[in-house]
């Protein structure tokens, strides 16, 4: 198969992306036509040249992201392609693994993008990456599908004032106990979680991930 990798992004979890996109295209490369495309943190999506594919193989590192390559732009209904000094290349994918972590990886964004070029990818579609992604909105719902959810408050950025934050914290020493839980409602899973033991750390904690 004709299969890309895209690693990267533009998200806090760059480095964890290359690291896991490493172990995957180890795996394929040696039986399947693997295309690495690297993505900056500013965004910009580079075809790796064929020696990042050998240096997977022989190195025990996360993956290289070269920008010294051709740039890979998509093209609505017809998939990737990539512009470089020797013109423009029709890259032939049968499947892409979008190997990314956080925002413009895991919440939908890609995999629309994905959706528009007509190429087949792995993993959930926009609507679930996007509900995954947001972890109160997958709450809500699941509650509503009568699943046991773990007791939650969502904090907006809007609420952070003291006198509302004031209240928060009250709200949550009524209805919950310390230590609680605090972390970004749409990051990684274990990007930017905090234990706070009392309410003074609670709103410190709220205040840095909101």
């Amino acid at each position: 198969m004709k299969i890309a990798i895209l690693y990267g992004g533009r998200s806090a979890e760059h480095e964890v992306s290359r690291v896991s996109a490493y172990y995957i295209a180890r795996e394929l490369i040696p039986s399947h036509k693997v295309f690495l495309i690297g993505i900056t943190n500013d965004g910009h999506w580079y075809l790796q040249p064929e020696a990042v594919n050998e240096n997977c193989l022989d190195t025990d590192a996360p993956l290289e992201l070269r920008t010294d390559a051709p740039r890979v732009l998509v093209e609505p209904g017809k998939g990737f392609i990539a512009v470089g000094t020797s013109g423009i290349i029709s890259l032939a994918i049968d499947v892409v693994l979008p190997v990314l972590h956080g925002t413009f990886g895991e919440d939908g964004t890609v995999q629309g993008l994905l959706a528009c070029a007509g190429l087949p990818y792995v993993g959930c579609d926009v609507y679930g990456s996007a509900i995954g992604m947001d972890k109160a909105f997958a709450k809500i719902i699941w509650q509503h599908a009568g699943l046991p959810v773990v007791p939650f408050l969502e904090i907006r950025s809007a609420e952070l004032d003291d006198e509302t934050m004031r209240k928060l914290v009250d709200s949550i020493e009524d209805s919950f106990r310390f230590p609680v839980i605090v972390k970004p409602c749409r990051a990684g899973s274990s990007v930017g979680i905090k234990k706070a033991e009392n309410a003074e750390i609670g709103r410190a904690s709220c205040r840095e991930r909101v």
